[in-house]
């Protein structure tokens, strides 16, 4: 069967795209993490206002934002007793929340970015939690 000539050059676009991007992202996240050595920015999302107040321990009130995006999009679904991936996993904020609060079986964060991955093995000791360098 013929490949699709469109299908064919976004694939190659996009692909293309990850590639020229990735040295930036790397360049972005060494960056943060030069700036940060003391577990201040832990989320680099911009965050999700919810009109229904999610209940979250005094320690992780200053992400209140960036966590309710991360429980918007993770409570679509019950995670609890699921093995969950997250790619691209930045300083480890999400993967912690979603191993604290939603009690999944597991959860590895997975990213690109060395310096990123070592900042979470060193900070976060949570059960069932753990990081590794990759690309996905």
């Amino acid at each position: 069967m013929p490949v699709n000539p469109v299908r064919k050059f976004r694939r190659s676009f996009f692909a293309c795209r990850a590639k020229l991007l990735n040295p930036f992202w790397e360049v972005w996240y060494w960056y943060i993490s030069s700036l940060d050595k003391d577990k201040e920015v832990i989320f680099l999302n911009y965050g999700y206002a919810d009109h229904n107040k999610l209940e979250l321990k005094k320690e992780d009130e200053n992400n209140r934002y960036s966590i309710q995006l991360y429980n918007h999009i993770a409570n679509s679904i019950r995670l609890e007793g699921l093995d969950i991936l997250e790619v691209g996993c930045g300083r480890g904020g999400g993967a912690s929340y979603i191993a604290r609060y939603l009690a999944p079986k597991s959860v590895k964060g997975i990213d690109l970015c060395k310096k990123s991955i070592d900042f979470c093995k060193k900070h976060y000791h949570v059960k069932g939690l753990s990081f590794c360098h990759g690309n996905a």
